[in-house]
C-alpha cells in the first residue's frame, strides 16, 4: 500500500493518493528478487518514497570519504521490492526513511507509520483519513 502524496490547490495541505489495487509503486514493478531495478523504476520508487536529492548521499562523497580515513553518518535503504540487499540508496541519518521497500510491502501498519512519519518531517498535514482507507481495503479482501 504504497501511499503517495499531493497537495490540494485550493489550500495547499497535502492528501494521500492509493496506487491501483492498493499496491506500492514497487510492488507494481513486478521485479523478481533477483532482478534489479532500472534507473527510471528507481526514480519512481524515490518519488513514491519522497525521498529527495538533498537526502541522498551520493557513493563517490562516500568513497572519496573513506580513501580519506573519513566517515559519514547514515544509513543504507533498499528501494527494491522483495530483495533488501538490491538497490539501495545511502541516506542521511535524520532522513525519515527508516524502512526498506521489503519491510514496508509486507505490512500496512509500517507502511502507515513510515508514510506519518515522512509527513511529519516534510511538515504535510494529512487530510485523509488512514482508519477509513484500512477499512476499505479489508472490504476489497472480502470481496475477493
Amino acid at each position: 500500500m504504497g501511499l503517495s502524496w499531493r497537495r490540494r490547490r485550493d489550500n495547499g495541505k497535502a492528501f494521500v493518493i492509493r496506487p491501483k489495487g492498493g499496491k506500492s509503486v514497487s510492488q507494481m514493478l513486478n521485479k523478481r528478487q533477483d532482478e534489479p531495478l532500472t534507473a527510471s523504476e528507481i526514480t519512481k520508487v524515490l518519488r513514491s518514497r519522497r525521498i529527495e536529492k538533498e537526502e541522498i548521499i551520493p557513493e563517490e562523497e562516500i568513497k572519496m570519504a573513506q580513501a580519506k580515513g573519513q566517515s559519514i553518518e547514515g544509513r543504507l535503504v533498499s528501494l527494491h521490492p522483495s530483495n533488501p540487499e538490491l538497490d539501495n540508496v545511502f541516506v542521511d541519518e535524520d532522513s525519515p526513511h527508516l524502512h526498506d521497500e521489503s519491510e514496508l510491502n509486507k505490512g500496512i501498519d509500517l507502511r502507515e507509520q513510515q508514510n506519518r512519519m515522512v509527513a511529519e518531517d516534510k511538515g504535510l498535514d494529512i487530510q485523509e483519513d488512514i482508519d477509513k482507507m484500512r477499512e476499505q481495503e479489508n472490504n476489497e479482501k472480502a470481496k475477493e
